[in-house]
């Protein structure tokens, strides 16, 4: 949610629009908020370096034109759009459905952006603004209104009042003409935050105004036009608080998920972010410890985006106040804890070792794909994409050679990310479990396959041919490489299932595809199966053995649905040595001799002890 002081500078924009000076009582009017309150927060604006004013009393305030054409200007230099994390990820359809509030024709269509405190609801709207003025669908000068409808609350005839505006002597009170904000938004957007707080009255006179663009200041006959594009937010669920008449009005509606529902690797983005700006303010390196990180990234804590922001922000304090002399300073889950009290974890499955450790150099611009890299490699990169599609298997080595060749070309430090740091920790944990000796070339090809290639759509059809190819040719690479996408897709990492393809070309050399038999133990215990057969890949170098772990309470059925998947996706054709810890399962046999191929050998580990036993003691 906007805050007060935004409130109060976009206001003082909005209203040198029509003047170069404006006196604080103009502000204080239009927001409906005391004089004390608006010049509290124009002298911290003052402060800040944001805007001027005179010594004369009263004082008059006003931006010095130059830096407001100055920020007109950078706004509008990039992609709108581009600067909100996600919007080629969990926010990309909503990004969509926000330029297509923009675009369509004559005047837009009115949005609805529904979603918890402090998901980005304002920062959203405001991005949806800047767009149109960006792409030219409103003027320059248009206005960008807000309103948050909760302020009036307890009072619907003042909000209806704040909306159509009055003429005076309508009520008690109206001593003069008030224009309304459907009038002030004219040609722009008007912003309505918590709209499920309108009363059902108002909304009737709003979507009135939304069919028709006429409406009726109170206590004035006659009708007036306005030209008024719509955005709302809101925290409810429409269908309850908005009567449907309202609704239909509203073409679009979006949903915004709280900061736990995005991926992982955007909750990462948005601490470094916010660190970023800390650091810059305070001119220091951080260094946020894992489990700092771990702790903002798991932590499930009201307020969301906004939440994160205020607690990145004190702990950046209390570091600053312990060690401030120093050019350095460590964020740990103590400047955490003591910024928020007792945050609640919740980090189940998520392996205590891996570093996600974060550094910030103040004077640093953000790591990012560099864009030279895809001018100068990403067609040639595609073109060989495409030709590993219909080659053979012969010529997909070579041309996976070719490939190689251009990664030699970039930059390593492309790849020192937070993210891709906790990507390749990830690869490594998997590839190490099934015997493979991850180096750091595997871990960079890995990552920029994934970085390059996870947008791609390919032909089902074509789909279906090199999941049947590969399966074939190097079916213990590809089950690993599937291995991998299961898993980083644990971790909320958005990968799309073609990926394995390519995975397995990164890691077949690592991988012997010349074993005639397929080994599985299963075990119960909760990592028992799973701890013996990383031993034993790695003993041996390479894959050999799977491992399905069964808890004690595990059931024969369930157990048997583990082993039917692996069936179902380990290599073809060749037989299965089973071990088990127990005889009854030896009974599976019936349950999945029709997902075999091969011969199966099941080896009872609990026979095998007993004969083991009768041996010593015979002897």
């Amino acid at each position: 949610m906007m805050d007060v002081k935004d409130k109060v500078y976009i206001s003082l924009q909005e209203c040198l629009n029509e003047s170069e000076k404006i006196p604080t009582s103009q502000i204080a009017d239009n927001l409906h908020l005391s004089r004390q309150i608006v010049t509290h927060y124009l002298n911290q604006l003052f402060d800040e370096g944001k805007v001027k004013k005179t010594d004369t009393r009263p004082t008059y305030w006003y931006i010095e034109k130059e830096e407001q054409s100055a920020s007109v200007e950078e706004e509008l230099d990039s992609e709108v759009f581009d600067s909100m994390i996600g919007a080629t990820g969990s926010h990309k359809k909503i990004v969509e459905m926000c330029k297509a509030s923009v675009s369509y024709p004559p005047h837009g269509l009115p949005i609805l952006i529904i979603g918890e405190s402090g998901v980005g609801k304002s920062y959203i709207a405001k991005l949806i603004y800047n767009q149109a003025l960006q792409t030219g669908n409103i003027d320059k000068k248009a206005p960008f209104v807000v309103l948050n409808c909760a302020d009036y609350a307890n009072n619907p005839e003042l909000l209806s009042a704040t909306l159509l505006g009055y003429k005076k002597g309508s009520f008690t009170g109206a001593d003069s003409d008030k224009t309304g904000l459907l009038q002030e938004a004219d040609g722009g957007y008007l912003f309505l935050d918590e709209v499920h707080r309108l009363s059902f009255e108002n909304q009737e006179k709003l979507f009135v105004f939304m069919d028709t663009g006429k409406y009726r200041p109170l206590g004035d006959s006659k009708w007036r036009h306005s030209n008024v594009r719509f955005i709302f937010a809101t925290t409810e669920n429409s269908q309850e608080v908005l009567l449907e008449t309202f609704r239909r009005r509203i073409t679009l509606q979006i949903t915004i998920p709280n900061i736990t529902e995005r991926p992982l690797q955007e909750r990462i983005e948005l601490i470094e972010t916010f660190y970023k700006e800390e650091a810059e303010k305070i001119k220091k390196n951080l260094t946020i410890s894992s489990g700092a990180v771990k702790m903002l990234c798991f932590s499930k804590f009201p307020g969301n985006i906004g939440r994160l922001r205020n607690l990145i922000q004190v702990s950046c304090a209390e570091a600053y106040f312990k060690h401030g002399k120093e050019d350095d300073l460590l964020i740990s889950e103590a400047e955490l804890i003591h910024a928020g009290g007792d945050i609640p974890v919740n980090t189940v499955g998520f392996l205590a070792e891996r570093n996600m450790e974060i550094s910030v150099i103040w004077n640093q611009p953000k790591e990012c794909i560099h864009q030279e890299y895809y001018d100068e490699h990403h067609t040639e990169i595609m073109n060989l994409f495409h030709k590993i599609e219909s080659a053979s298997w012969s010529q997909i080595d070579q041309l996976y050679l070719n490939f190689r060749a251009i990664l030699r070309k970039i930059n390593p430090t492309y790849i020192r990310s937070t993210e891709q740091r906790f990507f390749t920790q990830i690869c490594k944990d998997i590839l190490i479990r099934y015997g493979v000796k991850m180096n750091d070339s595997c871990g960079k090809e890995l990552y920029i396959l994934y970085t390059t290639f996870n947008q791609m759509r390919i032909d089902k059809e074509q789909e279906w041919k090199l999941k049947a190819y590969f399966e074939q040719s190097c079916p213990r690479a590809f089950y690993v490489a599937n291995r991998i996408i299961i898993e980083l897709k644990k971790y909320e990492l958005q990968l799309e299932d073609n990926l394995a393809f390519l995975f397995a070309l990164a890691i077949h050399e690592y991988i012997s595809e010349s074993l005639e038999l397929n080994g599985l133990i299963a075990a119960h215990g909760d990592t028992t199966a799973s701890s013996i057969a990383k031993v034993v890949n790695q003993a041996c170098g390479t894959f050999i053995m799977e491992g399905i772990d069964m808890p004690m309470d595990t059931t024969l059925d369930q157990t048997v649905e583990k082993v039917q998947n692996y069936l179902l996706h380990s290599a073809k054709g060749k037989g299965l040595i089973l071990l088990v810890d127990t005889g009854s399962l030896s009974s599976m046999y019936s349950k999945i001799k029709n997902n075999l191929s091969g011969d199966l050998l099941i080896i009872n580990a609990k026979f095998m002890k007993n004969v083991a036993t009768r041996s010593l003691n015979l002897a």
